[in-house]
């Protein structure tokens, strides 16, 4: 019976993981996706709106703002993965301490956790 719950479809999940999947990738090819080079420095093509040479348009240096958001990815993605990491090393030892120890260890542990929110 319960074999039938993991066969249903969690289409948040699937979604949520797709998008994730396609930022991640967008942002591990961005030298090949990028229309422009971020970091070029093209004051005759300063703040153009938006069109078939610029995307999103250029900022006040006439640098393609598409192609800074393609670069810009991966410094995001990289960021959060460093906090999670971080975040992963301080709390999984937090919560295997409070899971083994229990009784007043646990109370306070927990306590604290939620005082800190």
């Amino acid at each position: 019976m319960k074999l039938k719950r993991w066969k249903q479809v969690n289409v948040g999940l699937l979604v949520g993981l797709g998008i994730l999947l396609s930022i991640s990738l967008i942002g591990l090819f961005a030298p090949w996706i990028a229309p422009h080079d971020p970091l070029a420095v093209n004051l005759a093509a300063r703040l153009q709106t938006p069109g078939w040479a610029y995307p999103f348009g250029t900022d006040h240096l006439g640098r393609c703002i598409l192609s800074r958001i393609i670069y810009g990815i991966r410094i995001s993605v990289t960021s959060a993965m460093i906090i999670m990491f971080f975040t992963m090393l301080i709390s999984v030892p937090i919560a295997l301490l409070t899971g083994y120890v229990r009784g007043r260890t646990d109370h306070m542990i927990m306590r604290i956790i939620v005082f800190g929110k």
